[in-house]
């Protein structure tokens, strides 16, 4: 461990013994943030006061939809590049999880984050795309899996009524 202060060096031995207690045994300090980003190491606060430790059972989706729907919902409002871009990011996250996305949608969440980055007023819309790209960047292997094969099929709208028709039949033909 690199020469830092006494009290920094004891943070960052927590940190290492946390991490090697979650299965992570090749620790480096870029891989250390939270929802709004990532802390680069050392600085007098090196986490922003919080620190979030998940071993290899969580789904990497599930903890970005969640990271983003926070953003969605903390955003004032006031700026649309982080109203609404939150909004379509976290979008493009359920579609993910859907197995609906294509790699066309992995780029334009990169150039939306950006946007969002550089144009929001406050800290937490400038923040708020961080772990979402920076995720795509560091497990893009994992990424790579979640895109949909191309099919026809791929963008069908669903008819409800053409859904329901059979049911509706059925449901008629069994009352008095």
């Amino acid at each position: 461990m690199a020469a830092y202060p006494p009290k920094l060096s004891k943070v960052l031995a927590a940190i290492k013994f946390l991490m090697t207690r979650c299965e992570n045994i090749y620790l480096t300090t870029d891989q250390n943030g939270g929802a709004g980003g990532l802390s680069t190491m050392p600085s007098a606060n090196p986490l922003g006061g919080s620190f979030m430790v998940f071993n290899r059972t969580r789904d990497i989706l599930h903890i970005l939809r969640n990271f983003m729907e926070f953003f969605k919902e903390e955003s004032c409002g006031v700026c649309t590049p982080c109203r609404a871009g939150n909004f379509i990011l976290t979008e493009k996250v359920k579609k993910m999880q859907r197995g609906l996305a294509s790699q066309e949608e992995l780029d334009e969440i990169k150039k939306w984050g950006n946007i969002i980055k550089l144009s929001s007023r406050c800290g937490l819309g400038k923040s708020s795309p961080n772990s979402l790209i920076y995720s795509l960047e560091k497990f893009k292997d994992y990424f790579d899996l979640k895109i949909a094969p191309t099919s026809e099929f791929q963008n069908v709208e669903f008819h409800m009524e053409d859904a329901i028709h059979e049911f509706d039949t059925i449901i008629k033909d069994t009352q008095l």
